[in-house]
């Protein structure tokens, strides 16, 4: 099955969230993807703006509500 959209955590060990985004938005360009932060030591609003420019449709600052979740 091919999922309709995708949640990525921007700070993740390995490869990090742009770097996923960017792979999604190659091979699903239709996919909607949201990108959630606590922005480590500089905050969540650097990530998610540099989210926004490599692809992702909506983002969001963690703690998530569940409701934010839904609406992006």
């Amino acid at each position: 099955e091919k999922p309709d959209a995708a949640i990525i955590d921007i700070l993740m060990p390995g490869k990090d969230g742009l770097e996923t985004i960017q792979a999604i938005r190659r091979v699903r360009p239709d996919m909607r993807i949201v990108a959630v932060s606590g922005g480590g030591r500089v905050g969540p609003r650097i990530y998610l703006d540099l989210a926004k420019q490599v692809g992702a449709d909506a983002t969001l600052v963690k703690p998530l509500k569940i409701e934010d979740v839904r609406a992006a």
